[in-house]
């Protein structure tokens, strides 16, 4: 791994930027947890206000089917937050030279990062996919990452104004090794405590 100075040698939710960043992901999940169960209480209570039930039917059946679609989502990607903050709190900010997926390439992984000359790690955002190029810095070409590189972590831009999720795709690569019998056992101590690992094996996880 190259050493750049740029990361804070402290814990990654000590980090003051990216303290705010997580709070930020957390109102935000928030409000789109209220919004999402908002909106079919509005549509339930204009369809009472109809007086055409060929009107008011329509609403409500959309109601029914549609609604908890997105408000579970909401509420599990809200439910999720906290393993953020565990993992910020487990690891510190590294800075890795980094390769950013082009468009074709963006359903197979996000960000791609340099973990030794030559050998990359290609992580994948969720709880969904999203392109991270605009995000990138052009001048440094390197991208903060807290967490192990085999199991995925918390990336940000430099300067950790951010708190994007990401998984290592390789652990669903078929016949992929998941144990962490070769990792230096601190490291697994680490992972385990942030939940990247779990009686000796890495936790797959896509969230």
């Amino acid at each position: 791994m190259t050493d750049f100075t740029a990361a804070p040698e402290m814990s990654a939710l000590a980090h003051q930027p990216t303290a705010a960043a997580y709070r930020k992901l957390r109102r935000r999940r928030v409000h789109w947890l209220v919004g999402s169960a908002g909106l079919p209480v509005a549509v339930v209570s204009l369809a009472t206000l109809a007086t055409d039930p060929n009107t008011a039917l329509p609403l409500l059946i959309a109601v029914v089917f549609i609604a908890p679609v997105p408000v579970l989502l909401a509420a599990s990607a809200l439910t999720l937050t906290p393993r953020t903050a565990r993992i910020l709190a487990s690891y510190t900010w590294q800075c890795y030279p980094c390769q950013y997926a082009l468009p074709h390439q963006s359903r197979q992984y996000a960000v791609a990062i340099e973990v030794a000359p030559g050998q990359y790690e290609h992580l994948q955002t969720v709880p969904y996919r999203r392109s991270l190029r605009a995000r990138r810095d052009p001048q440094s070409g390197a991208i903060w990452f807290a967490g192990d590189p085999h199991a995925g972590g918390v990336i940000s831009p430099v300067g950790g104004q951010q708190a994007i999720r990401v998984v290592n795709t390789r652990l669903w690569e078929p016949g992929a090794p998941r144990s962490t019998s070769d990792v230096d056992v601190d490291a697994i101590v680490v992972a385990e405590r942030a939940g990247l690992a779990k009686q000796g094996r890495y936790v797959r996880r896509w969230f």
